[in-house]
C-alpha cells in the first residue's frame, strides 16, 4: 500500500476514539503525522484533523525527512502515523524520539491489535538531540568510546539490538570489527560529517556525541489478538 486509503483512515479514527475496544493508552494525547504533499496525503490528514477534533485529541505535523535534533519536542505523543510506506522510517524514528506506539499502512488491517516494543538508540550532543530505530552511519574520522575501547575509525554504524548497541567500526583497510555495549558509546567529531539516520542523510556538526541504548524505545502496533 503506497497510499493512505479510506480503511487506513477508518483504523486511526478507531484508534482515537475513546470508546474503542483497546486499552493501548490512557485519555487523549497527541497524534503526530508524517505524510507528503500528494492528493492522498492531503486527504488524510484533513481526515485526522477532523477524527482528533471528535475526540479531543490534537494533532502534529512531522516532515518528511527532518534533520538532525528538529523533530519537534513533545511529551505527550501517544500516536505515530505514516500516511504511506515509503514513510515508515520517519515514522519509527519519530516514535522513538518520544516513546510512542506507531502504525504504517501496510499493518493496518483489523481492529485488535499487538504491541510489540523496540529497541532505539538516543543520539545527543550540545546541539541538540534525536533518536534511532534502525540505524546510524557515519563518515570519519570519527572518533569513538566504548567501555575501555577507544579509537579512531573512517566510518561507524550503530545499530539497535536487544543487548544495548551493535557497533561496526572501519578502519583505513576497509576492515571492520562488531562491538555490542550495553552502556553509552561516545562519538567525537572534530568537524561536521556526514552521515545517514534511519536512511536519510544528514550532515551532524562537529562535537562531543553520546548514544545511548533503549531497549524498549518505542512500540509497533501490529494488527492481531494479543497472546493470552
Amino acid at each position: 500500500m503506497t497510499a493512505p486509503g479510506h480503511q487506513f483512515s477508518a483504523t486511526v479514527e478507531q484508534l482515537l476514539d475513546p470508546a474503542a475496544s483497546h486499552d493501548l493508552w490512557q485519555g487523549c494525547g497527541t497524534i503526530a503525522v508524517v505524510r507528503g504533499f500528494d492528493k492522498d496525503s492531503r486527504n488524510f490528514h484533513r481526515t485526522v484533523l477532523r477524527a482528533a477534533a471528535a475526540h479531543g485529541w490534537s494533532v502534529t505535523d512531522v516532515p518528511a525527512a527532518p534533520t538532525f535534533g528538529s523533530i519537534p519536542e513533545h511529551t505527550d505523543v501517544q500516536l505515530v502515523v505514516a500516511t504511506r510506506a515509503s514513510l515508515r522510517a520517519v515514522a519509527e524514528r519519530c516514535a522513538a524520539h518520544w516513546g510512542a506506539h506507531v502504525i504504517c499502512p501496510e499493518t493496518a488491517n483489523g481492529a485488535d491489535w499487538q504491541v510489540r516494543s523496540a529497541a532505539s538508540l538516543t543520539l545527543s550532543s550540545d546541539a541538540g538531540s534525536d533518536s534511532v530505530a534502525s540505524s546510524l552511519h557515519i563518515t570519519g574520522p570519527v572518533r569513538f568510546r566504548a567501555g575501555d575501547d577507544e579509537r579512531t575509525a573512517t566510518a561507524l554504524v550503530v545499530e539497535p539490538c536487544e543487548s544495548g548497541a551493535l557497533v561496526t567500526v572501519y578502519d583505513e583497510a576497509g576492515s571492520h570489527t562488531l562491538h555490542i555495549t550495553d552502556g553509552d558509546l561516545g562519538i567525537t567529531l572534530d568537524e561536521p560529517a556526514r552521515a545517514t539516520l534511519d536512511g536519510h542523510p544528514q550532515l551532524l556538526p562537529e562535537g562531543e556525541y553520546t548514544v545511548t541504548p533503549r531497549l524498549s524505545g518505542f512500540r509497533h502496533l501490529v494488527a492481531g489478538t494479543p497472546a493470552a
